[in-house]
């Protein structure tokens, strides 16, 4: 499924719950974790301007220099140390990157041909919306420390079904999961029954519903009523992070792979 998984780790703080899922996932699958500490060295230039007045531009170059060295030495000397206690072992790699964030992120995803990001839910982070947003490979966001046990995928675009469905099938396995599987149909689109038997056909999946109205109801039900663990998801327009803001979330935590 995916051979490379990279976890950003920011100064917020440990992603720990994303970071045993990853050790997981590793073992289960053979992939290879990169544990990337991100420095965003733009934070400094806004204290250089506050304080300009005092300062020279030579010393304001030099604040934000050591400020950004000390950032490296905790990282290097702390973080690592931390991420391995976590792991319980040392990381295959552990990098630190600098710049402003996501696009570091995004940009780490290339520089180490990382296949898929795990990433933790913070309720006030808006960082995993903009890295959703616009990554190019699937993006985990871990929710909880539960064992994977129940997963549902919800294909709402054809177009999709091959990578969703291997994607599903992929963690089934590893996990030793069920999986459940679910269609929400698009009102507007033509030919959808059409669409949907050539995928029940070709990729021999049965899916559970048909989900024809309002999805971020019928998701919550569900989620809620199977107790999941996991969905596999694709990008449904502008409402395809309602599983992460939603209220349901709170009441009943569960990751999410999305794939754009």
């Amino acid at each position: 499924m995916f051979k490379r998984l990279l976890v950003p780790v920011t100064k917020e703080g440990l992603p720990e719950m994303a970071l045993k899922r990853s050790a997981e996932l590793s073992a289960m699958i053979g992939s290879r974790l990169i544990i990337s500490y991100f420095i965003d060295d733009t934070l400094y230039d806004d204290v250089g301007e506050q304080v300009m007045h005092v300062l020279t531009e030579h010393d304001k170059e030099m604040f934000q220099r050591n400020m950004v060295r000390t950032q490296e030495q905790v990282a290097k000397r702390i973080i690592k140390k931390n991420v391995a206690e976590i792991l319980g072992s040392r990381p295959e790699e552990f990098v630190v990157r600098k710049g402003p964030i996501p696009e570091t992120i995004l940009g780490a995803v290339d520089e180490f041909e990382a296949d898929a990001l795990m990433m933790e839910y913070g309720s006030y982070d808006l960082l995993k919306y903009r890295v959703m947003d616009r990554s190019t490979v699937p993006v985990w966001i871990e929710r909880h420390d539960r064992p994977i046990k129940r997963i549902a995928l919800f294909l709402a675009d054809t177009r999709q079904s091959d990578r969703l469905i291997d994607a599903a099938k992929a963690l089934r396995s590893a996990t030793n999961a069920s999986l459940r599987s679910y269609f929400i149909a698009d009102p507007k689109a033509e030919n959808t029954e059409e669409a949907l038997e050539g995928v029940v056909s070709s990729r021999r999946i049965r899916f559970e519903q048909v989900i024809k109205e309002r999805p971020e109801s019928s998701i919550r039900e569900i989620v809620n009523e199977n107790k999941l663990d996991l969905i596999v998801i694709g990008r449904m327009g502008k409402k395809g992070y309602f599983h992460l803001r939603s209220g349901f979330a709170r009441k009943r935590p569960c990751s999410v792979f999305l794939i754009n």
